[in-house]
């Protein structure tokens, strides 16, 4: 293949790249939604301790998988997205204690 031959595949693979951008047919460069998170990630959206969060996910309260954190053999509990959405896991109202005379 010649020179002249290579540079007019590249202008023609180009020239497909940019009809595709234009239809918008590629991914966009938003990043996709989170499906699994921490427990340290859901317990402020929960309300709740993180230690709340681990118990939960050990009793089987919540749906959530313990996954390999990539340090050694360590496992870390993560919670499926749906959870944070599942109302009856929000705090309802303020818990706070109010002294009286």
């Amino acid at each position: 293949m010649t020179t002249e031959e290579l540079l007019q595949q590249i202008y023609t693979e180009v020239c497909e790249i940019k009809a595709k951008l234009a239809a918008g047919n590629v991914a966009s460069d938003v990043p996709p939604q989170q499906t699994w998170f921490t427990r340290q990630e859901v317990a402020p959206q929960l309300g709740k301790a993180a230690f709340t969060v681990r118990e939960w996910s050990r009793n089987g309260r919540i749906n959530a998988q313990k996954r390999n954190t990539g340090r050694s053999t360590t496992f870390e509990w993560m919670i499926s997205a749906d959870e944070t959405n599942q109302d009856r896991l929000k705090p309802v109202g303020s818990k706070k204690i109010v002294a009286t005379d």
